[in-house]
C-alpha cells in the first residue's frame, strides 16, 4: 500500500535515529502540561501511573485515523492506564478538532513544546508523529511506536510487568522505509544547500512511498505524474489535463528549488517544467457534469488559525487498512474542491472568488459522506453544469 508521508514527517523520521532522550529501560523525560483540554482526570498528578503518551496534532491525518483505535484502548484499559494525547497546539485549535472527533483520551497541550523537545531530538519542537510512548508506574520507558502497533497483549504485558522493552517504530522504519530515508535526506542536502535553482524530473517505478513537500520556493514529490503536477500548478482538476500518452501512467520523481522566480513560484515552475518536457500548451473552454459548492450559513466557516501554510493529510484508520478521509489545514474553498476531486474522482467545482483559509475535516468515503462532512461548514454540494477549461499538453 502507498503512503503519504509529509517533509516534516521525513525528517521526523531521520531525527529518530539521533535520538538521545528515549532510551529503553530508563527515566522517562518530564512531562510538562500548558492546559488540561478534555477527559481531565481528578488526580492529575502523573507519578506512579502507568501511561501511554501520544503525541499528536490536529494537522496530522495519521493521528486523526488512530483515534478510533485508541479510543478502543482506553475503554478497555483507563481504569488502570492514564491515555495522555498531547499536542503543542493552542487549546482553541484543539477544541474546534474535537468539535467533529471524539477523545476518550485525556487530551492536554504543552504549548511550550517542551515535551515535544524532551521526546524528541531535545532541539526540535517536532517529534515523530503520530507517537505513542508506554511508560510504568516506575517512570521507565517500556515501548515506543506508533499507536496503531498498540494492542491489548502489549498494555497487558505492561500492567503486569512482562513487556518487552522495545522501539516498534524505529525497527518498523528500518524494514519498510530505506528508500524514503535516503529521498528524504537527499532533499534535506538540497533544502540546507546555498543553491538557488534546481529541477529534476526524474522517471521512477510507482512503487516508492510518497513525500510530497510544496513551499514559496520549493517543491518535491518523490511519485508523480505529471498529469497530477500540472493539475497542482494550475489549480485545476486532474480529467481537465490532458498530456502526451507516454506520460500518462510514467511516475516522476519531481524535485524543484527557486528561491527567486522572476514571476509566481508556480507559473515559473509550470513554465520550466513544459520546457523541461518539450511540451506545447493550449487551453479549450468545456462544460461537464459535477458537483458545484456553495456557501449557504457562512458561520460555520471558521478561518484557520494556522498562518504557517496550507497542508493535507490522508486520515488513514489502521483497524480497516483504509484512508477514511482526508485533514485540511489553511485551505481555501477553490483548493478544497480542487484537491477533493483529485482524491475522490466526483468532479466539484467552486467559482466564487473566496480567497479566505480554512481548516476541514472531511469523510471521502462516498459522495453522501462527503456531503455530511461540508454541512458541518455550512457548505451545499449540488450536481449539474461545471464550466471549466481543459488544459492541452503536446508534443513540440
Amino acid at each position: 500500500m502507498k503512503k503519504i508521508l509529509s517533509f516534516i514527517f521525513l525528517l521526523s523520521v531521520v531525527q529518530v535515529y539521533g535520538q538521545e532522550k528515549l532510551d529503553l529501560g530508563e527515566k522517562a523525560p518530564a512531562i510538562n502540561i500548558s492546559e488540561w483540554i478534555a477527559n481531565v482526570p481528578e488526580n492529575k498528578d502523573l507519578d506512579n501511573k502507568f501511561k501511554v503518551l501520544e503525541f499528536w496534532t490536529t494537522w496530522c491525518g495519521p493521528c486523526l485515523g488512530a483515534v478510533p483505535h485508541m479510543n478502543e484502548l482506553v475503554k478497555e484499559f483507563g481504569d488502570e492506564i492514564l491515555f495522555l494525547s498531547i499536542t503543542n497546539e493552542s487549546s482553541e485549535k484543539v477544541n474546534r478538532t474535537l468539535k467533529r472527533m471524539e477523545f476518550l483520551s485525556t487530551v492536554v497541550t504543552d504549548q511550550t513544546s517542551y515535551t515535544q523537545q524532551e521526546y524528541g531530538d531535545g532541539k526540535s519542537e517536532y517529534t515523530v508523529l503520530p507517537m505513542t510512548v508506554l511508560i510504568d508506574d516506575k517512570n521507565i520507558i517500556k515501548w515506543i511506536g506508533q499507536p496503531q502497533m498498540l494492542d491489548r497483549d502489549i498494555l497487558e504485558s505492561l500492567l503486569d510487568g512482562s513487556i518487552e522493552e522495545r522501539n516498534a517504530f524505529k525497527n518498523s522504519v528500518e524494514e519498510e522505509y530505506d528508500d524514503v530515508l535516503a529521498f528524504a535526506k537527499k532533499v534535506k542536502r538540497l533544502k540546507d544547500s546555498g543553491m538557488n535553482y534546481y529541477l529534476e524530473l526524474k522517471k521512477v517505478e510507482n512503487s516508492m512511498n510518497n513525500i510530497t513537500m510544496n513551499s514559496s520556493s520549493l517543491y518535491i514529490n518523490s511519485n508523480a505524474s505529471i498529469k497530477s503536477l500540472f493539475s497542482e500548478l494550475l489549480g485545476t482538476y486532474p480529467r481537465f489535463i490532458e498530456v502526451p500518452e507516454e506520460y500518462e501512467t510514467q511516475q516522476f520523481e519531481i524535485i524543484y528549488k527557486n528561491k527567486y522566480p522572476s514571476i509566481d513560484f508556480e507559473t515559473h515552475f509550470l513554465i520550466d517544467a513544459t520546457n523541461r518536457l518539450n511540451l506545447k500548451w493550449e487551453k479549450e473552454e468545456i462544460i461537464t457534469e459535477g458537483y458545484q459548492l456553495s456557501i449557504k450559513d457562512k458561520s460555520k466557516l471558521e478561518k484557520t488559525l494556522d498562518d504557517a501554510g496550507n497542508g493535507r493529510s490522508d486520515i488513514f484508520n489502521a483497524s480497516i487498512n483504509k484512508v477514511t478521509g482526508v485533514n485540511y489545514t489553511s485551505y481555501s474553498l477553490k483548493e478544497l474542491t480542487i484537491d477533493l476531486s483529485k482524491t475522490t474522482r466526483y468532479l466539484i467545482s467552486y467559482e466564487s472568488n473566496d480567497i479566505d483559509k480554512y481548516d476541514f475535516t472531511i469523510e471521502t468515503g462516498s459522495i453522501a459522506d462527503i456531503k455530511k462532512s461540508l454541512e458541518y461548514y455550512g457548505i451545499t454540494i449540488e450536481l449539474g453544469d461545471v464550466k471549466s477549461v481543459k488544459n492541452i499538453f503536446t508534443k513540440l
